[in-house]
């Protein structure tokens, strides 16, 4: 049994549901738990979208596992066998603090004190005493088998004392006696937890007071002597408790083996799989059972028959998303005959959407969205129709598709221009939300045996704002067979995200699944088991490829040879796109990956990816903002003093701590006569005046000459009040570097307002492609790490520059 807290506002519940009132106690509140994904050791597969649960409680029943989970807005889910209505929650359940589930009933208790039953009627524990008052904490005990559903609760009141309910006979049950009976005066109780043939209360005072059938024999340490403990559980025939050491203790667990000698441990659930939840936010499975998936950093646990469930804390040394911009456009290296031409437009630093368009439907064409709300495009085919009306603005989203475009504005109203017939807007659209832009060419024969007469039919899809779709296309003979095809389903509703590829179109609806159609559909989705594709937030397509990002972060593939498996990556899925031959593009917090194509996870964070036949463009974080007056670390200022640097050659800038902050970005002032493209960033701790550790690293591929340069770190860095720390700058050595004007050098500018001599280091080496020194693998002790392998060459003393880290 868990006893999370959480305020809430109270809602009615479904008919049916038994409810206890307790409007007269103190409102509980929960732990400061951070809300998390659930993950589980066996098959008891938690629901896709549970990325926000603070507790847990499954059952220990083989052939009948089930579970709760406790949501951070105070609902419940449950999954699992549901023979009983046992995870069926009531409707409107809100304001929930705790829960508990077992024999085929489930309970919870409300910020109120409030009990809400649920499941099997027969053993009588949906029937909630009328004078039970507010509670504390509740316990579902009892057993469920294929013959048999028996359950009993107890729940410990506001005074402390303990009160059962259920166990009645039935169908089902042959009742459960006087040995579930509370023990008569026991009050002074915290905490209560039941399993099959053991209950377990836990005092004020640390110790336990144990009744029930149990077992006579059982090996372990009865709980009856356990002392100073600080919770227990029960489940089955099984016993755990964990002391204020942090020691694990049990009973009916071990087997003849013994209790395993187990430290450190915070919290405990019982079952034939015993969790441990460890200090260190590792799990311990016992007696030697798989453990769930994840690095060290869970949160909460509970045991049952086959399986450990657990809620996974998100990551702390991953930074949040970037936010969408504005950023300079980067077209990414690694394919196989990359189209250069489709290189952005100098100057293009403040883009905050993208398209493009593959050689399949025209050409390699790509437009942006700038901040100011203006459209530039660009590409190998790139034809003059292509070009943006003068005057158009106000737009937060275009389309490039076979021959024309579209622009989305703000007002909901929509700008087309090209060719084919695709620029006449359906007279009755409405406002629109999103746009895509798709279509192909088609050849047809010439009858005379000349060549072929290749035409560009276009099709474009609008997301309306009451949730339906609309599509339109090129109206000439050649093309209107393409443009009727593609007409959506008439009985389409509730989209939430669109996607158009060459020959057809997939869309997400607002339940998750993921609707698909168009002339090219069947023989591209053959095989394609929708059904598995639920929870389904956002799409993106391209020929014969399709990617459904999921509400936990997750992501859906499926390609020309089937459905591609993804992961497990170590966050949620930020932005996809999907291309033609280059891969799938996944933004985990910012940071690329190609799944498709040979280069894997990109340098650098991102904030949009688009790609065609041959090339992948991304806008990166960062743009030319101004700068905080006083960040964390660092300075700000930027004078006309230069400090120029060669290829391979890093440059360390010692600052004091501003104050104490976490921070995730840094921000670099580069000078407008800098020449290399590479910026390597990283921040380093003090070690008596030179660099020491290497606490976090950033790097970007695409510099701006002549503004500020903002690259995500990898890590956050959490820098103290009283702390000095080395901020590092290198561009990457890339080759021969004779000392001339030609080679490639990086120039940054001064800060002002600096003590005297402020001091700087120059590396020894100076064919450095990365920064020395190798980032902690725990960001929270630093020093657990080797030392960085830092040379200082010599000490300019040209400091400060314009440099500085910041949230």
């Amino acid at each position: 049994m868990l006893a999370l807290a959480l305020c809430g506002a109270l809602s009615p519940v479904a008919p049916g549901a038994a409810v206890a009132d307790g409007s007269d106690a103190t409102p509980l509140t929960r732990p400061d738990v951070t809300p998390g994904r659930v993950v589980t050791s066996g098959a008891l597969t938690p629901p896709t979208d549970l990325v926000d649960a603070v507790a847990l409680a499954s059952t220990d029943a083989p052939g009948h596992d089930s579970a709760l989970a406790l949501r951070a807005d105070g609902t419940v889910v449950g999954w699992g066998d549901d023979g009983h209505g046992q995870t069926s929650v009531p409707d409107g359940l809100t304001g929930v603090v705790a829960v508990d589930t077992a024999g085929g009933s489930s309970l919870a208790v409300r910020s109120d004190g409030g009990v809400v039953a649920w499941g099997d009627p027969g053993s009588g524990v949906t029937a909630v005493p009328d004078d039970l008052g507010p509670v504390t904490a509740v316990a579902v005990g009892g057993r469920l088998t294929d013959d048999t559903a028996c359950s009993v609760a107890y729940a410990v009141r506001a005074d402390t004392t303990v009160v059962r309910w259920g166990g009645a006979a039935s169908a089902t049950c042959p009742g459960l006696g006087d040995e579930y009976d509370v023990p008569e005066g026991l009050a002074g109780i915290r905490a209560v937890s039941a399993g099959d043939t053991v209950v377990l209360a836990l005092r004020d005072d640390g110790t336990v007071v144990r009744w029930g059938p149990g077992l006579a024999a059982a090996d372990g340490v009865d709980p009856a002597t356990w002392q100073d403990m600080t919770s227990v559980s029960a489940k089955g025939e099984h016993a755990v408790g964990v002391d204020a050491s942090g020691r694990l203790v049990g009973w009916g667990v071990w087997g003849e083996a013994g209790a395993p000698t187990l430290e450190g441990v915070r919290a405990a659930s019982a079952g034939r799989q015993v969790a441990a939840l460890r200090d260190d936010g590792s799990v311990a499975c016992l007696p030697g059972c798989a453990t769930p998936p994840g690095a060290p950093r869970f949160q909460a646990v509970s045991g049952g028959s086959d399986q450990v469930l657990a809620v996974l804390a998100p990551r702390s040394d991953l930074p949040p998303a970037p936010s969408a911009g504005p950023g300079p456009v980067q077209l990414l290296p690694g394919y196989v005959g990359p189209d250069y031409a489709m290189n952005p437009p100098a100057g293009l630093r403040d883009a905050v959407e993208l398209d493009a368009t593959s050689f399949a439907a025209g050409g390699n064409t790509a437009m942006a969205v700038r901040s100011d709300g203006t459209v530039v495009g660009w590409g190998s085919r790139y034809p003059v129709r292509l070009q943006p009306p003068a005057g158009l603005s106000d737009v937060v989203d275009v389309g490039v598709g076979a021959g024309f475009a579209l622009a989305l504005r703000a007002d909901g109203s929509l700008v087309p221009w090209g060719s084919g017939g695709v620029t006449t807007l359906p007279p009755d659209l409405g406002p629109v939300v999103a746009v895509d832009a798709g279509g192909t060419q088609k050849a047809v024969r010439d009858p005379d045996g000349g060549p072929p007469t290749v035409t560009t039919c276009g099709v474009a899809l609008a997301l309306r704002a009451d949730g339906t779709v609309r599509t339109w296309g090129s109206t000439g003979a050649t093309c209107r067979a393409l443009t009727e095809a593609m007409a959506a389903p008439a009985d389409l509703t509730d989209v939430v995200s669109v996607s158009i590829g060459d020959e057809y179109a997939v869309v997400a609806r607002a339940d998750g699944s993921v609707v698909g159609w168009g002339p090219s559909w069947r023989s591209y989705s053959t095989g394609l088991a929708l059904e598995r594709w639920d929870s389904v937030t956002s799409v993106s397509t391209d020929r014969a490829r399709i990617i459904g990002v999921r509400a936990d972060g997750t992501v859906r593939l499926w390609g020309v040879t089937g459905e591609v498996p993804v992961g497990p990556l170590d966050a949620p899925v930020v932005a996809a796109s999907a291309a033609q031959t280059s891969g799938f593009l996944l933004g985990p917090y910012g940071r690329l990956v190609l799944s498709g194509g040979p280069t894997g996870e990109q340098q650098g964070r991102y904030t949009a990816v688009a790609g065609g036949d041959n090339y992948t463009l991304a806008i990166a974080v960062g743009g030319s903002a101004a700068a905080p007056a006083v960040p964390p670390l660092g300075a700000t200022t930027v004078t006309t003093r230069r400090i120029g640097m060669a290829a391979g050659v890093a440059t360390a800038f010692r600052y004091p701590a501003n104050r104490a902050d976490p921070v995730w970005r840094a921000r670099v002032f580069v000078d407008r006569s800098t020449t290399a493209r590479g910026l390597r960033v990283g921040i380093y701790a003090d070690d008596d005046g030179r660099p020491g550790a290497l606490l976090s690293t950033a790097s970007t591929d695409s510099v701006v000459p002549g503004a500020w340069n903002t690259v995500l770190l990898d890590r956050g860095v959490t820098v103290q009040a009283a702390g000095s720390y080395w901020l590092v700058a290198l561009a990457p050595y890339a080759g021969a570097d004779d000392g001339s004007t030609a080679a490639p050098r990086l120039v940054l500018r001064g800060a002002d307002g600096a003590p005297p001599g402020t001091p700087s280091l120059v590396s020894a080496d100076r064919t450095l492609t990365g920064l020395p020194g190798a980032a902690p693998t725990d960001p929270d002790d630093p020093g657990a790490d080797p030392a960085t392998t830092w040379r200082e060459g010599r000490t300019p003393d040209s400091g400060p520059a314009s440099f500085f880290a910041s949230t």
